[in-house]
Parts: C-alpha cells; sequence; structure tokens
C-alpha cells in the first residue's frame, strides 16, 4: 500500500524526483494535476485522495464509491476530479475539498476507462 512514482517521467522539469507515500488504501489508479503540484489516487476503499508531490494528503473525498475505485482524472482545469467505480458510478469531486461537484451518472457496467474533457 505504497505508491512510488518517478515524477521526472511525466514532468521533465521537475528533474528526477521520486517519492514513497504509504496509502490508507491500495490504489487503482493515479492522476497528475495539470500544473504538476498534485496528484490523486483510486483507492480500494471506494476514496479518492488528493496529495501532494511532497506527499502531504491535501483532500479526501467526502463520500465514497461503493467498492473500488478503478479509474480517476482531473479536469483540464484541474479544479475538478472525475472518479469512475466497480459501482458503475461516476462522479465529480472539488480538487481542493474533495467536496462532491455534480451528481454522480450511473453506467450500464463497472468504469474501466475515463478521461474528462
Amino acid at each position: 500500500k505504497t505508491i512510488r512514482a518517478n515524477l521526472g517521467a511525466w514532468f521533465p522539469r521537475m528533474h528526477s524526483v521520486a517519492i514513497a507515500i504509504p496509502l490508507p488504501a491500495a490504489a487503482r489508479d493515479a492522476a497528475f494535476h495539470p500544473e504538476g503540484k498534485l496528484f490523486a489516487t483510486a483507492g480500494n476503499d471506494g476514496f479518492v485522495r488528493v496529495w501532494s508531490t511532497e506527499g502531504n494528503l491535501v483532500a479526501t473525498s467526502e463520500a465514497r464509491h461503493d467498492g473500488t475505485v478503478t479509474r480517476i482524472a482531473f479536469s483540464p482545469d484541474g479544479s475538478r476530479i472525475a472518479s469512475g467505480g466497480g459501482d458503475r458510478a461516476i462522479r465529480f469531486w472539488e480538487t481542493a475539498t474533495g467536496k462532491e461537484a455534480a451528481a454522480s451518472i450511473r453506467e450500464a457496467h463497472p468504469v474501466t476507462t475515463l478521461a474528462f474533457h
């Protein structure tokens, strides 16, 4: 339950900054904020968590998926996160607070792919 990332692979200006963050639950997916200062993890415990690249927890979704979060994506401006889960729901969160930003969408099948445009 530790995420390890070499941030230089996604953000060359950061050179090779390696981080290791102990997570409260295993992560199924991770996404980087468009500005590269934050990233989010999709937890097996149903929660979305936002972290700083220094490893500090910034926000946790105020509600949870009913089961594993399988995919996450930041909005192009970074203000929101979309998450999809095995519960067939797509949910939207405010990046800074973890508060629900819009009504969830129910899909016919578990969410296996997600993009925010």
